[in-house]
């Protein structure tokens, strides 16, 4: 009797001890960024929780990283037609030719009444000595938006960098975008968004494995099912364009349960005239949601947030893809998940004010 005691005493405790390494191995995993890394690693005035709020915080930190480049910048944009990082790009080129600047871009972008439809000077680009990709047939569209700077840090946003984002557009009544993006320091996710950008350009295959950066069209799909299916409290959504039946039947069966389930967009994203987002508009909230239509930002974020009021369920995803059929199945798209109650706390905040306006 001893003996198996002792033999099983030890099984539990063994197992006691790996599930505490394994929980402070998840709370690590999950820090995008640190403070102390932000602080080391990137120039002065970065906001120190890691968070850019668009269109707020405007070009700024995007001129910043770029003019801090030292060796190389891997960048995926579906846009880039705002002058200023342009120039600062062609600029830190001349400056130092030996720096190495791979762009991936969509040549063919989206057109639609309530954009300029500016597109990105690929030409103009390569003649400055800047290596421009475009993606490989598999998928729809590179929609992703991504920045790292030397292989050591980067950013995950949910806006394009057109200067309409920034500014707004008057010609076609539209605001400046609600954005946002978050900056990674995390080494192994660094060096998987590097993977994955090196295989996209070169039109190779790659399987993407670290459980907080949501690929798209890889795994997106199952982990946004996931996290909704998972809220036993509250559901907030930002989102461009909201047509996919399945995601908004997960959510609509969320608040016919109870759960709180709000979500911000704008009336007619794409024209003046049509809103194909209306029926799931209106499927959530004949559940019980609340749709909010804003009318301060051109919405272009695309956010999901599970139960931010409890500190051991709270998750947040932000990324670059629709709540659209083809985005969530065939584009390459780039989220980021975090429990980082700084980043939570404040896009709360920005959501509240967001749903008066």
């Amino acid at each position: 009797m001893r003996f198996f005691f002792n033999r099983y005493f030890f099984v539990f405790f063994m197992v006691s001890v790996s599930v505490l390494f394994s929980n402070a191995n998840i709370g690590k995993a999950m820090c995008i960024s640190t403070k102390e890394e932000i602080e080391r690693l990137i120039p002065k005035g970065w906001p120190k929780n890691g968070l850019l709020v668009f269109p707020e915080m405007g070009r700024g930190p995007y001129l910043k990283a770029i003019s801090s480049a030292k060796k190389k910048i891997e960048m995926a944009a579906y846009k880039l037609s705002d002058p200023n990082i342009i120039k600062a790009l062609v600029d830190l080129r001349r400056e130092n030719s030996d720096i190495e600047i791979d762009l991936l871009i969509q040549p063919e972008t989206f057109a639609h009444e309530k954009s300029g439809n500016v597109v990105s000077p690929i030409e103009f680009l390569r003649e400055n000595g800047i290596k421009v990709h475009i993606l490989s047939g598999k998928f729809n569209q590179a929609h992703y938006k991504m920045l790292l700077i030397d292989g050591k840090w980067g950013i995950v946003s949910t806006g394009n960098l057109d200067q309409e984002s920034f500014d707004g557009l008057k010609s076609v009544t539209a605001e400046p975008c609600r954005d946002f993006a978050l900056t990674i320091t995390n080494a192994e996710m660094i060096q998987e968004m590097s993977r994955v950008f090196q295989a996209d350009i070169h039109h190779e295959d790659v399987v993407p494995t670290h459980p907080f950066l949501v690929w798209g069209p890889d795994q997106q799909r199952h982990v946004f099912s996931k996290m909704i299916k998972s809220a036993t409290r509250s559901i907030r959504i930002y989102q461009q364009d909201f047509q996919d039946m399945e995601i908004a039947q997960l959510v609509a069966n969320a608040a016919a349960t109870g759960i709180r389930v709000e979500v911000i967009m704008i009336p007619y994203p794409f024209s003046k005239t049509k809103d194909n987002n209306i029926p799931n508009q209106q499927l959530i909230r004949k559940a019980g949601g609340h749709v909010y239509l804003h009318g301060r930002h051109y919405i272009h974020a695309k956010m999901l947030l599970i139960d931010a009021e409890d500190p051991g369920a709270r998750l947040l995803c932000l990324t670059s893809c629709n709540f659209y059929t083809p985005s969530l199945n065939g584009t390459r798209e780039l989220g980021v998940q975090t429990r980082d109650e700084d980043q939570i706390r404040a896009i709360l905040g920005i959501f509240e004010c967001d749903k008066k306006a």
